[in-house]
């Protein structure tokens, strides 16, 4: 028979030897089966990351969560373990419906330790959060009074290009949150949050678009490079006009002991004005 979670009843057991009959009864509560509060959860082991699909167990190999290969998409949640991740690169689009979620298993530690020129390349990702809350008490609080620490630490050595490094390929960077994400950069080179990528990101590629809504907010970046938000007026290496921004927010983040300028702005418009 089957019996609903969370309800009680009895199992009664007889022993008998022909002449005599013993029974004895006990009471079980079936508990609810486990549910995992993620859609996908990723995990390290040495150099190997493996994203799981909680909904039927599949799993992917590789450094690179797509969306579109993964079969994520808007409202679902994508939960880190504990462990030593090498460069992550992150393709990942929900929609005005639902947002994805990227963060920390529940008290998790996530530590980026890479030597490559970028440390997290966030590409073609639009309606993205990520949230590196986390109660682990080894991890840094970003300032005084934050509701949560940093579940999400990059480091490592050796100099880099960015540490965040937004990529354009086919899809405007849009609607992107950076939260509880801590950079310590062991006194490196290399731009901390990098919002630009002039390869290819063209007005007339993207007409009458914008790079906008970005967040970035209680986190705690120190010993590396500043932040980098926007373009310059002309694409470096493709030439023509660059995509401009609107709607940057910034706050809420403990910026200390930069090897280059803290904060640089550039192309943040607010209408057509080019």
């Amino acid at each position: 028979a089957t019996t609903a979670a969370g309800t009680s009843g009895n199992i009664v057991v007889q022993a008998s030897d022909g002449s005599l009959t013993a029974s004895t009864s006990c009471s079980v509560i079936v508990a609810s089966p486990q549910t995992d509060s993620a859609d996908y959860v990723v995990s390290v082991s040495g150099s190997t990351v493996t994203t799981r699909r909680v909904s039927d167990g599949q799993t992917w190999s590789g450094a690179t969560i797509n969306g579109t290969t993964i079969g994520a998409g808007a409202g679902d949640v994508i939960e880190f373990n504990t462990g030593t991740y090498p460069t992550i690169t992150l393709e990942l689009r929900g929609d005005a419906t639902g947002r994805i979620t990227v963060k920390p298993a529940a008290g998790a530690l996530v530590t980026m330790n890479s030597t490559s020129s970028f440390r997290w390349i966030i590409r073609n990702c639009q309606y993205l959060t990520i949230d590196g809350s986390t109660t682990n008490s080894s991890a840094s609080v970003p300032i005084t009074g934050a509701a949560s620490r940093c579940g999400f630490k990059m480091t490592g050595t050796g100099n880099c290009t960015a540490w965040i490094k937004f990529s354009i390929l086919t899809h405007l960077p849009k609607h992107v949150t950076i939260q509880y994400v801590e950079i310590a950069g062991n006194n490196t080179t290399g731009t901390c949050i990098d919002y630009n990528d002039n390869n290819g990101c063209r007005v007339d590629d993207f007409p009458n678009q914008y790079r906008e809504d970005l967040a970035i907010r209680y986190c705690y970046l120190h010993d590396a490079g500043g932040l980098y938000i926007g373009a310059n007026y002309e694409c470096d290496e493709t030439g023509g006009l660059d995509v401009p921004c609107r709607r940057t927010t910034i706050e809420y983040n403990r910026i200390i002991d930069t090897t280059e300028e803290c904060l640089g702005l550039k192309q943040h418009w607010e209408g057509p004005n080019y």
